[in-house]
């Protein structure tokens, strides 16, 4: 009975030395396995952290935790890196773009967010700047015709105010004393001037005949040469004259017929429009591209397909402060009798700047004091990349530094890789504070 009561407390001693070897307790106490404090960010504004659930001070969403790193493999699976994110995506701080971060995306993955790409090439850089102006109806393209003699006004031909007439076309009809004198003077030397014709052809005549001189003063009243030629045949006067337009344009401020009119009174206008000035508003970024002599293209909604052409002849130093535009006036000759005063005029005009490089706009995401794009790197990797840009051109932008040919860009989805890329890099981070160009 005492060997078997020995043997029990020999078994429980042994027993009890491996349980206190297995568990650890080498220092008599039970092992505590030390907690890593739970921090909290804001999904919209990575940037900020607490240590405090609750919501966001900028914009009161709701706080998440930040998941702590690991270095453990996945089961089933290969070793994860130490930002693995479990959504088929891991991180890697990217060292030249604080606040960012290097994002892998598995296939999958790319094909849900709907990722695009499209590589940097060097292409023609050309820009169209497009403006809306108004037909001008500036006083030097207007003619106001004076009468050249005294006499009254008969009738008008010219029926309605604005009316568009052709050069040659008759206006107005006038009757005058002092017209028919002409007449008569002419009739009168036109008839000396045969019976001289019939003496001797060694009488010496005059170096300007009376028959020039009226036939002179007849021109000069705006006389066609087929009038005078049907004096020449008839030896009958014009009971009245007809007055014609000097250009083609639109006709106004017709004389009333019944008016007597004295020698400089106004008998019409005529509004010439065989050369059209349009002024134009130009926004203030399409100043620096827009220079004097640079050749537009004007169209009218009136006439759809047909182009006039023309160039710009002045870039006026005004600036409208409330609507931000400048003025420029394109002139550009016109064999249109439908172009009026004030109608809406579309401009464009091609600017060069010969070959750069350049990706499409959507790839560059602007944040007020950078550029910043995602460049593929292969293996679903997606890199932040600061970039220099130049003119904004058609759906392009130049770049000036930051990218080479051949490089291949992200153009879609690229606000979701920007939104991954910002979260992933705070805890990357441990916590510190990105760049403020952010």
């Amino acid at each position: 009975m005492k060997n078997f009561i020995l043997g029990f407390f020999g078994a429980t001693l042994i027993v009890l030395s491996i349980y206190w070897l297995v568990t650890d307790h080498s220092t008599g106490k039970p092992s505590v396995t030390r907690k890593v404090p739970l921090r909290y960010h804001c999904p919209m504004h990575p940037d900020y952290i607490s240590d405090k659930s609750g919501d966001c001070p900028i914009c009161n969403m709701r706080l998440v935790p930040l998941q702590p790193a690991s270095n453990t493999a996945q089961p089933g699976g290969p070793p994860t890196l130490p930002s693995q994110t479990g959504n088929g995506s891991s991180t890697k701080t990217s060292p030249g773009l604080p606040g960012y971060s290097s994002v892998q995306i598995n296939p999958e993955q790319q094909q849900m967010m709907g990722i695009t790409l499209e590589e940097a090439r060097v292409i023609n850089l050309q820009k169209v700047v497009r403006l809306a102006g108004r037909v001008s109806s500036e006083p030097n393209n207007a003619r106001s015709i004076p009468a050249k003699f005294a006499g009254s006004v008969q009738d008008l031909f010219a029926s309605s105010e604005f009316q568009y007439v052709n050069k040659g076309d008759p206006i107005l009809s006038m009757t005058s004393q002092e017209f028919t004198a002409a007449q008569a003077d002419y009739l009168t030397a036109l008839s000396s001037n045969e019976k001289s014709s019939k003496a001797d052809s060694q009488t010496a005549t005059p170096e300007r005949s009376p028959l020039d001189s009226a036939r002179e003063r007849l021109l000069q009243w705006d006389f066609s040469t087929e009038e005078i030629a049907h004096l020449d045949r008839t030896r009958q006067p014009f009971p009245a004259i007809i007055v014609r337009s000097v250009s083609s344009g639109w006709v106004s401020n017709l004389v009333k017929p019944g008016t007597d009119v004295t020698a400089g009174n106004i008998l019409y206008i005529v509004i010439d429009l065989s050369s059209v000035s349009v002024l134009g508003e130009i926004q203030e970024m399409d100043l620096p591209f827009v220079k004097v002599g640079q050749p537009a293209e004007i169209t009218f909604d009136f006439q759809p397909g047909k182009i006039w052409k023309g160039k710009v002849t002045a870039i006026y130093m005004e600036f409208d402060a409330r609507t931000r535009t400048g003025k420029v006036k394109v002139k550009f000759p016109n064999n249109s009798a439908l172009l009026m005063p004030n109608m809406i005029a579309d401009i464009r005009m091609r600017c060069s700047f010969g070959k750069g490089l350049a990706v499409p706009e959507s790839a560059v995401l602007s944040t007020g004091q950078r550029s910043v794009v995602f460049v593929a790197k292969g293996s679903g990797i997606f890199e932040p990349r600061e970039v220099k840009v130049g003119f904004r051109l058609r759906q392009f932008y130049e770049i000036k530094q930051g990218l080479t040919a051949g490089e291949k860009v992200v153009t879609a989805a690229n606000f979701l890789l920007d939104s991954e890329s910002k979260l992933r890099a705070v805890p990357l981070n441990n916590g510190r504070q990105p760049s403020p160009q952010d």
